[in-house]
């Protein structure tokens, strides 16, 4: 990971040793995603997709028909 706010034609591999390796995308470094301009789009939209997932599966749980109790939904919405 090389972090520029230039563009690069080409990326420059890392060696050590016997090992090469290629610069990603993004990389994740003490929970944070970090991308090569330091935006932080990468580690927004990672924790977006997360947050929807959980959100999804919340919804499934409160069901009019065969869900769970809405107390226990709530609970579970507050732990979140």
């Amino acid at each position: 990971m090389h972090f520029s706010l230039r563009r690069r034609e080409t990326e420059l591999p890392v060696r050590h040793g016997d090992a090469e390796k290629q610069p990603e995308a993004a990389m994740r470094w003490l929970g944070l995603w970090l991308d090569r301009k330091l935006t932080f789009k990468t580690h927004v939209e990672t924790w977006t997709a997360k947050a929807q997932a959980v959100a999804h599966h919340l919804r499934s749980l409160g069901n009019t028909r065969r869900g769970a109790l809405p107390s226990a939904v709530q609970k579970a919405v507050r732990a979140c």
